[in-house]
């Protein structure tokens, strides 16, 4: 009987410290990752623009055992500009703004629900946001020939830039997170409020992405 539990015993550590050794390997210092989804603008930007999309790259770094980690995310934001804001510049017909970004954040993981890992993410880096007002100045008709459908027609409009603006500035950002580990590839989602110190107003959004690390 002693015996038995004794390689019963035995058997559990050993099944413990291989399950706590593939954990520890699943967890890599330094990890990948890209994320798409919407971005709504918040504020004074909220007036003058559409809610967009956002596309973002990071690259995060893991200090050791603690929650804690480092990362940087170079993103992408554009926006359609309202009619009503559009309407205020005479002769302009469409216009679009961006903001791209590059950003040092630090990260905190707090206690897993279940198997799922939520974290915190905060910093701030720089904002380079550009606004352009346009105007349609012409049309022209053109005959294509393509090889494999034929001819066909098509018409070309041309867009004539009478307004933008373009400002560098620094900002902060704070939000959160939550990862989906998996074998290979983790999966999470993430929403992340944005504020540039541009002049008059800042420039306020909420990206809310989709994307997977590796």
């Amino acid at each position: 009987m002693y015996r038995a539990l004794r390689k019963t015993t035995s058997l559990a550590v050993a099944i413990a410290a291989t399950s706590l050794a593939a954990h520890a390997q699943s967890v890599r210092p330094l990890s990948l990752g890209v994320a798409l989804g919407s971005s709504i603008p918040t504020g004074a930007l909220s007036s003058r623009v559409h809610n967009g999309y956002a596309v973002d790259g990071n690259a995060l770094y893991r200090l050791g055992d603690t929650p804690l980690g480092i990362r940087a995310d170079i993103a992408y934001t554009g926006y359609g500009l309202t009619q009503s804001y559009i309407g205020q510049f005479q002769g302009a017909d469409q216009g679009h703004a961006n903001v791209v970004s590059g950003t040092l954040d630090f990260t905190l993981n707090t206690p897993r629900v279940l198997r799922l890992q939520p974290y915190l993410i905060g910093g701030g880096g720089l904002y380079r946001r550009h606004i352009a007002v346009d105007r349609t100045i012409g049309a022209q008709f053109v005959s294509i020939y393509d090889p494999y459908f034929g001819f066909y027609d098509d018409i070309y409009t041309a867009q004539q830039t009478i307004h933008s603006n373009t400002q560098t500035k620094c900002g902060l950002n704070g939000g959160a997170g939550l990862l989906i580990p998996a074998a290979y590839i983790n999966v999470f989602i993430e929403a992340k409020y944005n504020s540039a110190f541009t002049h008059s107003h800042k420039t306020g959004f909420v990206p809310i992405t989709v994307g997977v690390e590796w």
